[in-house]
């Protein structure tokens, strides 16, 4: 029922955009859960050239130097709009919590919406190192064998990749 309400809150604030938004300045709708907005809605006459996004997104939340956002997919849709899926990356570590969306028609931003953490909440140091999640994650999703044990199935890794230093072996990833 939340979803439902927020999602219709939302088209409503879109619909009364056109009908009563005739300024220049962007539509902006605050988080419920952080200090920064969660949706951006330029109106026709002053939406900035798609290129300008990132600018815009690092003074919406007041990123500093420490944050870059990347793009890491691309969908284009039937009303010839693309919509970029985007990541925060704050000193290279990606944050699975901060992703957001740019809306884009030939070559203008439409909208932004999405989760922009502020640099605020990020804050401490790794408190596990890669080796001691590895053991967690097994402690919790325990088997009798994994893949990497199997050598049969490193070789087939390895032959399907063409890299002889291929392994099923779990690595991990640092992220916020």
């Amino acid at each position: 029922m939340r979803v439902r309400f927020d999602i219709l809150f939302i088209l409503s604030v879109l619909w009364v955009i056109p009908v009563f938004g005739q300024n220049t300045f962007p539509t902006n709708i605050k988080h419920r859960n952080l200090p920064t907005p969660s949706l951006l809605v330029f109106p026709e006459s002053n939406r900035p050239a798609f290129e300008q996004w990132n600018v815009i997104v690092k003074k919406m939340a007041g990123y500093g130097e420490a944050s870059q956002w990347k793009i890491y997919s691309m969908l284009k849709d039937e009303l010839e709009q693309t919509h970029h899926r985007a990541q925060l990356y704050l000193n290279g570590i990606p944050s699975e919590l901060s992703t957001l969306i740019l809306h884009e028609k030939n070559g203008q931003l439409l909208s932004i919406n999405g989760d922009l953490v502020p640099e605020s909440y990020f804050e401490g140091k790794p408190i596990l190192t890669r080796d001691q999640c590895r053991e967690k994650a097994l402690q919790y999703m325990p088997a009798t064998l994994y893949y990497w044990q199997d050598e049969g199935q490193n070789t087939i890794l390895k032959q399907l990749s063409g890299k002889p230093d291929t392994t099923y072996f779990p690595t991990g990833t640092s992220v916020y």
